[in-house]
């Protein structure tokens, strides 16, 4: 079993929550799957939905359509 410290791997004996790790040796493990000690039981953790949400519209704002000389659009202060 490897450990990722940083952009290295380490050899590992123990690892915890939260570590990335190489291992091999294993048949049907794929990402995201928990190894644990022989007999111990975990609860299948509860995965929510995504908090993100975005809306793609069309720009009606006062200054939609209109030239800027600004490289950035209408963002930032005017070119000097």
């Amino acid at each position: 079993m490897l450990k990722f410290e940083a952009l290295e791997r380490q050899q590992a004996t123990e690892v915890g929550p939260g570590d990335i790790v190489l291992i091999n040796g294993i048949e049907n493990i794929g990402i995201g799957v928990t190894i644990t000690e022989i007999g111990a039981t975990w609860p299948t953790p509860t995965v929510h939905e995504p908090t993100l949400t975005m809306n793609f519209q069309v720009n009606n704002s006062p200054l939609a359509g209109r030239a800027s000389s600004s490289p950035a659009g209408s963002c930032g202060p005017p070119a000097a």
